[in-house]
């Protein structure tokens, strides 16, 4: 999903994601869908998709998230009918940092789900986050697999008012970092949810940075070698092992 034309600018986040998913590894043919015209009823997802697509929110900044961190966009989808249009074709949506904001805000994990700013223990706002963390997978990905990405936010602080997830609802990626702490109930970093043939996965952190062993923020070595260098084609990043769960999963 291309949330140009808002602002018309194509965001880094978008080029980022565009770049991560055209890799062989996964197979998959990737295009964009500009929001005003999804909006404008000029893209016709019962045309352009079919059952098993997967429609993709990225992460970065949607259009007015002074608001909100992605009510806005959301609003306009669910008004236009896009989300709907989705579940009754069978597309299956993923969506990380803002584009998980996107997802919580249009209801798919739950009323009363939504994510708030970063706070710390004591419950003091925290502001913006920059670095990189240490996960655990979770419900359908192994507890196992163990990911060190990036997460890049302000609001992800995950809160919900009741005391259980709804039916269908479950967490598949925990915060497991000792030096890390947003203030997320009980540490969840990513929730699925499932509604109809179609799956919904929402997440805060960046899987599109770590495409590579290289692109991790401590592989940099003073002499950069030849050897070294070689690395930089190896597309084993613990972002493209964790999507590769995800899209390996029986519903592709």
């Amino acid at each position: 999903l291309e949330t140009v034309g808002w602002p018309s600018v194509q965001f880094e986040c978008e080029k980022e994601a565009m770049r991560f998913f055209s890799i062989e590894d996964f197979g998959v043919r990737c295009g964009y869908l500009p929001v005003p015209k999804l909006l404008r009823g000029e893209i016709k997802l019962e045309i352009e998709a079919k059952a098993g697509d997967w429609l993709f929110f990225p992460g970065g900044f949607s259009f007015a998230d002074h608001y909100g961190s992605g009510k806005l966009l959301a609003y306009n989808l669910r008004e236009a009918k896009v989300f709907d249009r989705a579940i009754e074709i069978g597309m299956n949506l993923l969506g990380n940092c803002n584009g998980f904001q996107v997802l919580t805000e249009a209801g798919f994990f739950g009323k009363g789900v939504r994510l708030e700013p970063n706070e710390n223990k004591s419950g003091d706002r925290i502001g913006f986050i920059n670095r990189w963390v240490n996960l655990s997978g979770a419900g359908k990905i192994p507890a196992s697999e163990k990911f060190f990405l990036p997460v890049r936010h302000g609001d992800g602080s995950l809160k919900r008012d009741s005391k259980s997830w709804d039916e269908g609802v479950e967490p598949f990626l925990f915060y497991d970092d000792a030096n890390f702490d947003n203030g997320s109930i009980d540490r969840i970093a990513g929730l699925h949810a499932t509604r109809k043939r179609s799956q919904i996965w929402g997440m805060m952190p960046h899987p599109e940075i770590s495409l590579r062993p290289i692109d991790g923020p401590d592989s940099i070595n003073p002499e950069f070698t030849a050897l070294f260098r070689a690395k930089t084609d190896q597309n084993t990043g613990d972002g493209v092992r964790l999507m590769k769960s995800i899209l390996r999963e029986e519903f592709i």
